[in-house]
């Protein structure tokens, strides 16, 4: 049985791996570099289709990752908005 999960591209070593997070069945698959996409890139959302523990097709989710990246910089402007004085002492 094949199910479509997202998935994040966490990182890709030595140009030959890469390494997806599944958050959803909590693991983190490790596949050939070579079966992304030419332009693609850490933190991209994908949709995966895993079958027996594997990762048989990928396709690129723009929706989500623009999603999470404009979550993320909402994030960052709301920590950079906290001007507050620092607890930490300069040397």
């Amino acid at each position: 049985m094949t199910t479509i999960e997202k998935g994040v591209l966490d990182r890709i070593e030595d140009g030959l791996h890469a390494v997806i997070i599944v958050e959803s069945v909590q693991q983190e698959f490790i596949i050939a570099a070579s079966k992304l996409p030419p332009d693609a890139k850490e933190g991209m959302y994908f949709e995966v289709s895993i079958k027996d523990g594997d990762i048989v097709d990928l396709a690129f989710d723009q929706q989500e990752t623009a999603l999470m990246k404009e979550a993320i910089e909402g994030q960052l402007k709301r920590l950079q908005a906290k001007s507050g004085k620092s607890r930490f002492k300069r040397n």
